[in-house]
């Protein structure tokens, strides 16, 4: 009778074929997924469906280390985790067809080494030496359990609990495959940069890094209203090998810099940067915009930006990994007392009232000179049948200059 332990691997082997034949559209890759996700459940004790909350973080140097739960949950990313097992598969075939042996390090293998263990089922026999890492000691005791229970003894090397940031390896081993997804969106919180650039000098020089690069890209965004198309301002920032290699050897300008502006655009219009995230798993398999949690965009809002300016960012290795941005904004000073004369009276009444809406955008909310002239620029608005509301609104959402408000007033009364 055949045994509960290679039925398993042989269950495993059976859906990860598959999985890897299916396009993407086709609904029956979440099928597969789940299937192994509760063999690996069953043989863990570790489960997606787990309270986060009973689970705890560790809080590295270099950041957060997710809890085994959240990092089982990951798994429940269809696309994200079917293309990272395409780029694994993809690399060793690579390897396997030009080496005697291939030595791969998965880095942070959360409980179910998603990444890797059920792919291996499909390589029985074949010259894969792996080591294992992860800080969470309930990981490493999972994946002691998958490694017996799926039949993988034969290609395990060691299985260490440790920080991937500061681990050694014994004696002179290098890797041709070196795997880690601990990452978030824009490499915030996670430590995904502090691995890769402390185990990048265990990289054979023809070894390849698994995701092989992460780009981060800046856009700006117009306000719907003005029906703009994106203007790209290019990646400002890539996490790869020769990134990687800089950081190692202690070169730190891979991490700040700048992005340049356009010499002209609308500063009205385009009020908001999106920083993007893309990812290069491995040679023509990506995850883009709208794939995956990773590939989240963050956006930066309210901004008045100054054309040809340059956006400066730096990326803080600490706890909690960020980048901070210093946007090129102008501003406007404001005086109660000194309201800018006109000869045209229509045009010093808006300047007037631009000026004080402007100061109540700006946090100043004990503003009298709003507060006595309101009855003043209701009556002007009505003048012009103008609605107070809707310019109230303009000035306090989009920050228009003054140009850019009468502009505005003029197209409400033509209408």
């Amino acid at each position: 009778m055949e045994s509960k332990k290679s039925t398993q691997s042989d269950t495993i082997e059976t859906h990860i074929s598959q999985l890897l034949n299916l396009p993407d559209s086709d609904p029956d890759g979440k099928k597969h997924i789940d299937a192994m996700a509760s063999i690996l459940t069953e043989i863990t004790g570790i489960s997606s469906d787990f309270d986060m909350n009973a689970w705890q973080d560790a809080n590295l140097d270099t950041g957060i280390a997710i809890s085994p739960v959240q990092a089982a949950k990951c798994t429940d990313q269809v696309i994200r985790t079917k293309r990272f097992i395409q780029g694994v598969k993809s690399c060793l075939d690579k390897k396997l067809a030009i080496k005697s042996d291939v030595n791969v390090l998965y880095a942070g293998t959360g409980p179910y080494g998603m990444l890797l263990l059920p792919l291996l089922t499909l390589y029985q026999k074949r010259p894969i030496n792996v080591t294992l890492i992860d800080v969470h000691s309930e990981n490493t005791q999972a994946i002691k359990k998958l490694i017996e229970a799926l039949d993988l003894e034969e290609f395990t090397e060691g299985i260490h609990h440790v920080d991937a940031t500061t681990w050694q390896p014994d004696g002179s081993i290098q890797f041709d495959i070196i795997i880690s997804e601990t990452m978030n969106t824009l490499l915030e919180r996670e430590p995904q940069v502090s691995i890769f650039s402390h185990l990048v000098q265990f990289l054979y020089d023809d070894g390849d890094l698994i995701p092989e690069q992460v780009l981060l890209g800046a856009r700006l965004k117009a306000y719907e209203i003005y029906n703009e198309p994106f203007i790209d301002l290019g990646n400002f920032f890539t996490l790869n090998k020769l990134s990687c290699q800089k950081l190692s050897d202690g070169d730190k300008t891979p991490l700040s810099g700048s992005i340049e502006l356009p010499e002209r655009f609308s500063a009205m219009a385009y009020q908001m940067v999106q920083m993007t995230t893309d990812i290069q798993v491995y040679e023509n398999i990506w995850l883009h915009e709208n794939d995956c949690s990773l590939n989240n965009v963050k956006s930066y809002k309210r901004l008045k930006l100054k054309p040809g300016g340059q956006i400066k960012f730096t990326y803080h290795i600490d706890k909690v990994p960020l980048f901070e941005f210093e946007f090129p904004t102008g501003s406007v000073t404001f005086d109660d007392t000194k309201v800018p004369d006109s000869a045209n009276t229509t045009i010093k009444q808006l300047n007037r009232f631009w000026q004080a809406t402007r100061q109540l955008n700006e946090g100043n909310k004990d503003n009298t000179f709003a507060a006595t002239n309101y009855q003043t620029f209701r009556a002007f608005h009505d003048k012009f049948d103008v609605d107070y509301g809707a310019s109230l609104g303009f000035i306090l959402q989009y920050q228009p200059d003054f140009s850019e408000f009468v502009s505005w007033f003029d197209g409400q009364c033509a209408q």
